[in-house]
C-alpha cells in the first residue's frame, strides 16, 4: 500500500500539453511473473517552442524507446519517468515505448496490478 501523502493538484496548476497525441495503441503481453507493455503513439509538436518531452511512468523497467523506428539512445530516466528531446519539426512522429512491469509485485494499486487471480488497471489522467 502507498504510504506517502498525495500532492494536491489544483486546476490552476495545469498547463496545455505542448504535444498533440494523434493516437495511442497499447499492447499488453501478460505472462506469469511479468508483463511487457508496448505503447505506440502518433505524436506531433504543437506550435510551442518546447522540444523536451516527459513521459510519466513509475515502477516500470524500460525495455526500449524508438522514434520513427530508430532507437532513441539519448534520454533521462528516473523514478518518475523518462524525458528526451523531440525533433524540431512540426511533422507527425511515431513513438514506441516498451516497458516491463510486474503486476503481482505492484502493491500501490496503480497502473496494472494483480489481485489474487485478477489483473486490474487503475488509470487516471493527470
Amino acid at each position: 500500500m502507498r504510504t506517502d501523502t498525495p500532492k494536491t493538484v489544483y486546476l490552476h496548476d495545469y498547463a496545455p500539453y505542448p504535444f498533440e497525441i494523434l493516437s495511442l495503441d497499447l499492447t499488453f503481453d501478460i505472462r506469469e511473473g511479468d508483463t511487457t507493455v508496448t505503447a505506440l503513439t502518433r505524436i506531433k509538436r504543437k506550435e510551442h517552442k518546447t522540444r523536451e518531452i516527459f513521459l510519466n511512468g513509475e515502477n516500470l523497467e524500460l525495455v526500449s524507446l524508438h522514434l520513427d523506428e530508430e532507437p532513441l539512445d539519448i534520454y533521462i530516466l528516473d523514478e518518475k519517468g523518462i524525458s528526451f528531446t523531440f525533433p524540431q519539426d512540426d511533422s507527425e512522429h511515431v513513438l514506441k515505448v516498451t516497458t516491463l512491469v510486474r503486476p503481482a509485485e505492484n502493491t500501490r494499486l496503480e497502473g496494472l496490478y494483480r489481485s489474487e487471480q485478477t489483473y486490474c488497471t487503475q488509470c487516471e489522467a493527470e
